[in-house]
């Protein structure tokens, strides 16, 4: 059995075709990576102002106050549900960590790192807005604000 030989054109048009799909995955596959992985520092705060809008719906729903701490040193942040009047009983599945390179700045506030929230939904901070910053390793800055009614945004630089 003989098989049938491939003209030349044919072999030509192919070969044109994959230069060409070629060229056009090696331009689109560079920005599609940078689309598809987003920067440490927008990670960490979709984690926070998530971790704060859902333990703020816990402490409305459950009608019991919640704590949120985030630790300076280790990056990670946790969450506390008040068992009694000052007895404080960690979520320990709910901790997350900040992303490598991802601190969260001393000059934060509250400043020991408690976020304490009612059972009414609102923040306890004296009044003042919750201010908490971050910093990476590239020098971006982002901060995210909640106010003492529990509204969460974020803040692009401080």
């Amino acid at each position: 059995m003989s098989r049938p030989r491939l003209s030349t054109l044919l072999l030509i048009k192919i070969l044109v075709f994959a230069f060409v799909l070629l060229v056009v995955v090696a331009d689109v596959l560079p920005s599609l990576v940078r689309v598809s992985r987003k920067k440490d520092i927008e990670e960490a705060t979709e984690v926070v102002c998530g971790k704060i809008l859902l333990t703020r719906q816990k402490a409305l729903a459950g009608r019991t106050r919640y704590r949120i701490h985030y630790d300076y040193e280790t990056g990670a942040c946790a969450t506390y549900r008040e068992t009694s009047p000052g007895r404080w009983l960690a979520e320990i599945a709910d901790a997350v960590w900040m992303p490598q390179g991802v601190v969260i700045s001393p000059t934060s506030t509250p400043t020991d790192g408690y976020i304490e929230i009612d059972a009414d939904g609102k923040i306890e901070n004296h009044g003042v807005p919750v201010v908490i910053r971050f910093t990476d390793g590239k020098g971006t800055q982002k901060s995210i604000r909640v106010s003492p009614a529990g509204m969460v945004q974020e803040i692009p630089t401080w």
